[in-house]
């Protein structure tokens, strides 16, 4: 027995020794160390309550009230950390003792995302104002050819709604309710920093009838843009002072991403669009039918064949079956076809980052022979040229063109517009004496087919900025640029058309020309005081100058139709001409404080002066302050321990916004064309008023941010009470003054309303995501004082 177990050993020999130093490898790994170490989040800010557990263990402890933990593991042993709202964090445990700080990350639809506010950015939990969101990737996923359709119900408290249904036409916002009357309720853009107050009239648009206005910010590409934020109280918009009153919307482009290789992406989509539903009128023969019992001794049925010019038995009847019918719907209506193409380009070469692009859109509309087209380019450039030096350019431009007749009523009567005839036209063709002046019948297929109709829009936008950190903390930036627009109208309606009847032919041509520069000069300073501050301060003053000008021309009688718009000159009657000129400037100080306390106490307090030259001297300037204050409960200690909330923060603000969105000038006299008998003269409209100032809107906010089981459900809600005073209206004045009315600050309206935000994270895995977004708001918009005025007639402006 004992010979079998040694020859078993010799000749196992090799395996023994392979098993032991396995064996002996196993008791070296299974040594204990203690390892210790210091959990920090955000501005190195120590967290108590932190999960530090051993990967494949139900070995942990948690942190202490200093973010410290002492643990015993094994050598090479991996540390699992989760915190609520944190991102999960993995340590590698490599030859014992301690490990240091380790700091989380807060997930970023938390406290980490960076959101761009007014003159820098914040993070998400950092901020006092209440501000929304969205990104990229859910404006890639509306296909619109418009931001501002990507943004329509999405946003609480943003209501989004198109002026008309024709392609490139211009979209209202509304952010909290209208907070004016005359002085203009659209918000403020901010495009990469560039402030655009948008202006429907820097876009030529139709001269009789109903005008149409266009989009001036449809020449920015949605597939462009990186981010938009809504700042919508008055924290988030004080910073902006005179032009913060109704929002602020900023919009981020996209930029080259440092450390990623270049990346080319072509992107293309096609839709279709038609009528939902064909309105029911009555065909032809049910007309007919309808006619021959409410008027049936007329020229519809009866020809005048005695030439005596009344009904009487002389007269013979028509053959209906020779009169043509048609159905103006199937004929005028159609599928509109939409196509978009981009390419675009970013990454990083040495130190320049760059993103560009190029884009192509082609809109049909639903009504033949009308489309909107859109040629866009991009260039965005930034350049480290030191560790302390940066430089950057931007460069955005687009072409835009919509064909195709006016959809809208003019003319003589408002409703002779393309849609209108749509429903009230005569399904069948004869000649009325009555209505049809041109002395035969005219269809109103002619405006399809006889009309002529193009707007052009040129847009470019340059902007460039130099940033340079003078020491630690302290960095000045100076930017500048401006936006140049362009635009062309052309109309021109034959003899034979519905517009251009009554005028034997007519032409119209206008032009409309702008452009808007700024500078701003801007000193941030950011510091950690110790674990518990931290103080960002920036000071700044701004300069603004917009420049506006239109000339136009109208004819009619033209002789001779074959050239058209093109050879204006033919029309013997000159209806009429004009030009007008429109600048303005500002000049702005302001400042904004944001201090941090215990990374849970955060204070946010701005001020701005405006000086604008639409005011008098005696009341130039206007001041704008807001404060606010947020508390981050959710760092708080009590929290530490509970699972259900990974974010509560509560939020309160106050602040003052202005508003001058009147023409200029108007605190001095303004003299008027009047007709005197025939002779044209000038005579006193608008009565001077050196004490004109601006109108200023108060906003209260009280909010509260909810984020539930690791943010899978957010919550947003707000009240908010917005006053705004000193309305600047054009009050009638005593006709004995010798003027017709004044631009005084009269007055008062209130908004008061609650916004409701809900998204939940249903499903998110690596193949299927399902998110759900609901959003409702209540506003009340008052006019609670018109002042002593008794009216304000609807026609002054």
């Amino acid at each position: 027995m004992l010979k079998k177990l040694l020859l078993f050993l010799k000749q196992k020999r090799g395996s023994m020794i392979v098993f032991f130093l396995f064996f002996s490898s196993f008791s070296i790994a299974q040594q204990k160390i203690t390892v210790n170490g210091t959990v920090v989040g955000e501005n190195d800010v120590p967290l108590s309550g932190v999960s530090v557990h051993v990967a494949g263990t139900t070995t942990g402890i948690t942190t202490d009230a200093q973010g410290k933990f002492t643990l015993q593991v094994n050598k090479g042993a991996t540390l699992v950390l989760s915190f609520v709202g944190y991102e999960e964090k993995q340590v590698k445990v490599n030859n014992g003792g301690s490990v240091g700080n380790i700091q989380m990350v807060s997930t970023a639809s938390a406290l980490g995302e960076v959101v761009v506010v007014g003159y820098g950015t914040q993070k998400r939990g950092d901020l006092t104002g209440s501000v929304s969101t969205i990104k990229s990737e859910e404006i890639a996923q509306s296909k619109v050819t418009s931001f501002q359709e990507a943004i329509q119900g999405k946003m609480a408290g943003v209501q989004v709604s198109s002026i008309s249904g024709e392609p490139g036409s211009a979209v209202k916002i509304s952010i909290r309710g209208a907070s004016s009357i005359y002085g203009g309720t659209s918000p403020l853009y901010v495009i990469d920093g560039v402030p655009y107050d948008a202006n429907a009239s820097d876009v030529a648009t139709t001269s009789i009838g109903n005008p149409t206005a266009s989009n001036p910010l449809a020449t920015l590409n949605p597939t462009d843009i990186e981010s938009i934020s809504v700042l919508k109280d008055a924290s988030a918009t004080a910073i902006y002072g005179s032009r913060g009153a109704n929002g602020v919307i900023m919009i981020t482009t996209k930029s080259g991403k440092s450390g990623k290789t270049q990346i080319i992406n072509y992107e293309s989509y096609a839709s279709f669009s038609s009528t939902t539903k064909k309105l029911g009128v009555l065909s032809p023969d049910e007309w007919l039918n309808y006619e021959k019992i409410v008027n049936p001794n007329t020229l519809l049925f009866y020809r005048d064949t005695d030439s005596d010019g009344v009904y009487d038995s002389g007269d013979s009847a028509v053959d209906l079956n020779s009169l043509k019918k048609h159905d103006w719907q199937n004929e005028i209506l159609k599928t509109g076809f939409t196509q978009s193409h981009n390419i675009s380009i970013s990454g990083k070469n040495g130190n320049t980052a760059y993103s560009g692009g190029i884009g192509y859109l082609n809109q049909g509309a639903i009504i033949k022979n009308n489309n909107y087209q859109r040629y866009n380019v991009r260039l965005k450039l930034d350049h480290d040229q030191s560790k302390n030096l940066k430089l950057g350019l931007n460069i955005q431009s687009a072409y835009t063109s919509l064909n195709g007749a006016t959809q809208s009523g003019g003319g003589d009567a408002l409703f002779n517009g393309v849609v209108q005839n749509l429903v009230i036209s005569k399904p069948v063709e004869f000649y009325d004496p009555v209505w049809d002046r041109a002395g035969q019948y005219i269809s109103p297929i002619t405006m399809i087919n006889n009309a002529y109709k193009n707007v052009s829009f040129f847009q470019s936008n340059l902007s460039g900025y130099v940033n340079y950190q003078i020491l630690g903390g302290l960095t000045l930036n100076i930017s500048g640029g401006g936006i140049i627009t362009n635009s062309k109208g052309k109309e021109f309606y034959g003899k034979l058309t519905t517009w251009g009847v009554g005028d034997n032919g007519l032409g119209i041509l206008q032009e409309q020309s702008a452009y808007s520069l700024f500078n701003t000069n801007q000193l941030t300073y950011e510091k950690r005081i110790n674990k518990n501050n931290y103080i960002n301060v920036m000071v700044a003053f701004e300069t603004n100058l917009y420049n506006f000008e239109t000339f136009g021309l109208s004819k009619s009688s033209f002789a001779d139709e074959s050239t058209g718009i093109n050879d204006i000159n033919k029309g013997a009657i000159s209806k009429s001409s004009y030009s007008y000129r429109d600048q303005n400037r500002r000049l702005s100080y302001f400042g904004r404080l944001n201090y941090t306390f215990l990374t849970k106490h955060l204070l946010t307090a701005t001020f701005r002066a405006d000086g604008s030259d639409k005011f008098g001297p005696n009341s130039r300037f206007g001041y704008f302050p807001s404060i606010a204050y947020s508390w981050l409960a959710i760092n708080e200690r009590f929290m530490s321990s509970q699972k259900l909330f990974s974010n509560l923060k509560f939020r309160l603000s106050y602040g003052e916004t202005g508003n001058d969105r009147i023409p200029s000038y108007r605190y001095l006299s303004v003299l008027e064309n009047t007709y005197y008998n025939g002779t044209l003269g000038l005579s006193p409209a608008s009565q001077a008023n050196s004490n004109l100032k601006w109108e200023t809107t108060s906003q209260f906010n009280a909010g509260v941010d909810i984020g539930l089981l690791n943010n899978r459900i957010e919550f947003n809600l707000d009240f908010y009470n917005k006053q705004t005073h000193n309305m600047l209206l054009p009050a009638p004045v005593p006709g004995r003054t010798g003027y017709t009315l004044q631009w005084q600050n009269l007055g008062r309206v209130d908004n008061t309303g609650v916004e409701l935000q809900l998204s939940s994270k249903n499903i998110n895995t690596k193949n299927f995501q399902w998110q759900t977004d609901f959003n409702i708001s209540f506003n009340k918009n008052q006019v609670k004082d018109i002042g002593p005025i008794g009216f304000i007639p609807i026609t002054m402006g």
